[in-house]
């Protein structure tokens, strides 16, 4: 099973406690460690999406430059244009798949 089924499954299983904990006769003890359950779970999920970030883009998948304009016959002035390139790293997908 990977690691995000893993993970959703266990913040399904935490909601369905804490459902079954708010039914008399009320077990608050039961509905507080589901719902540390759920938290854990959920941290576990933003972990787990900044790990497969790409590092180069930082998950966008494009990595933007600064590319020098200098003056010319077509153009009176010099200027930094910013250019945007698709990650080669990831490959525009903004996550490390390996």
């Amino acid at each position: 099973m990977s690691e995000r089924k893993l993970i959703q499954n266990i913040i399904r299983q935490a909601e369905i406690i804490i459902k079954d904990a708010a039914r008399p006769p009320v077990r608050g003890t039961i509905g507080q460690r589901a719902e540390g359950i759920r938290a854990i779970a959920i941290l576990l999920q933003e972990q787990e999406a900044k790990r497969n970030q790409c590092e180069d883009c930082e998950g966008s998948g494009v990595i933007t430059s600064d590319v020098a304009r200098p003056q010319s016959f077509s153009r009176d002035i010099g200027m930094i244009d910013e250019v945007a390139v698709t990650c080669e790293e990831c490959l525009g997908t903004g996550r490390n798949d390996e």
